[in-house]
């Protein structure tokens, strides 16, 4: 019999695919992965909390499946927390969600499992896999192929996504008629990092706070700055006095400087991303479709060149894009196929 992994959050996602999954007759055991602990200060329940944990284990008890808890922390720390704040040291924007699944839930959690004799690994995101590819889940408006563009293809062979062809609404009333104690809980989460703090206070706390100078495209200070890290590109800047609505254009971490200029200033055609090592590109792919941030819809795009030996890879886009930014991810779509992907550069 296939020996089945479920990977549960305590969220409705993952708990109403472990269900679909022993419901369906495999094998199946549910595991926890324990990345940190971060309540909220004000006593609230979060998405690695004591509250998911709780929930999680009552959904297996309740199917009479396996339940285990990964302590991960330590994995975490290195693959996640570490590059995410050197990100913003160099002044670009990370993508930990993305991280998350390649390094974590389908790189090494996944590896924990296969040692442990399991066949697959499941999970509750909305995706699915079509002739040993990454495909856009059923529901448009709920993918999440965006985030799992870097599981490696040798991988996907051994993984089940039970939701991909069903709804958000759907997963729900299935949980609710199971009477399975996630049915009420809140949205899954892919990963946590700022422990129910903001961004800001977060990285002045790892990185410090260097004053320095907002400064216009001419070079010329119209202001200050707490840190270049607190912007992204395409922010809208708010200070007093200025007439015109401006946005962050550039952002300078070996001069310390943050550019503001006008909004037209950050739309592009090119865009050049690093390529993950398991994307499937090729140069004669014309008609392809790219998101440079997971809320947009597909852009018609084409490969215009691809240097093997860097892995630099160059699209064009036909209409220019807003604010490709460091950091972030560029994903590849030929039609509902997930082709390709990378670190935007």
């Amino acid at each position: 019999m296939t020996k089945v992994a479920v990977a549960v959050s305590g969220g409705v996602d993952s708990g109403t695919a472990l269900y679909l999954l022993k419901k369906e007759g495999f094998s199946v055991a549910a595991f926890f992965t324990d990345y940190f602990k971060c309540e909220s200060p004000r006593g609230g329940s979060s998405c690695c909390g004591t509250d998911n944990v709780r929930t999680a284990r009552e959904t297996a008890d309740m199917l009479k499946v396996p339940f285990y808890s990964v302590d991960m922390k330590r994995d975490y720390d290195r693959e996640i927390i570490e590059p995410f704040v050197k990100y913003y040291r160099m002044g670009k924007t990370p993508n930990p969600c993305v991280w998350c699944n390649s390094r974590l839930r389908f790189g090494i959690f996944m590896d924990k499992i296969i040692s442990m004799g399991f066949n697959m690994l499941a999970t509750g995101h909305y995706a699915r896999i079509k002739d040993s590819a990454l495909a856009k889940a059923r529901d448009s408006s709920k993918d999440q192929s965006y985030f799992l563009y870097g599981i490696g293809r040798k991988r996907l062979n051994s993984i089940i996504f039970p939701l991909g062809n069903t709804t958000k609404e759907k997963v729900r009333r299935i949980a609710k008629e199971a009477g399975l104690p996630v049915k009420n809980s809140r949205e899954s989460q892919d990963c946590c990092i700022l422990k129910g703090g903001g961004l800001g206070s977060y990285l002045k706390k790892e990185i410090g706070e260097f004053p320095g100078d907002v400064v216009d495209e001419s070079g010329r200070v119209v202001a200050g700055h707490k840190g270049y890290y607190n912007y992204t590109l395409g922010q809208r800047v708010r200070i007093g006095g200025l007439k015109e609505k401006k946005y962050i254009t550039a952002i300078i971490p070996e001069e310390n400087r943050v550019v503001m200029g006008d909004e037209e200033r950050l739309f592009r055609k090119n865009l050049k991303f690093r390529v993950s090592s398991e994307s499937v590109l090729s140069v004669k792919s014309d008609s392809l479709e790219a998101k440079i941030r997971y809320a947009q819809k597909p852009a018609a795009c084409r490969i215009a060149a691809l240097d093997t030996k860097t892995n630099i890879c160059k699209i064009e886009f036909i209409i220019p894009q807003r604010a490709p930014t460091p950091g972030q991810s560029v994903v590849l779509y030929k039609r509902d196929i997930v082709v390709g992907g990378g670190e935007i550069i």
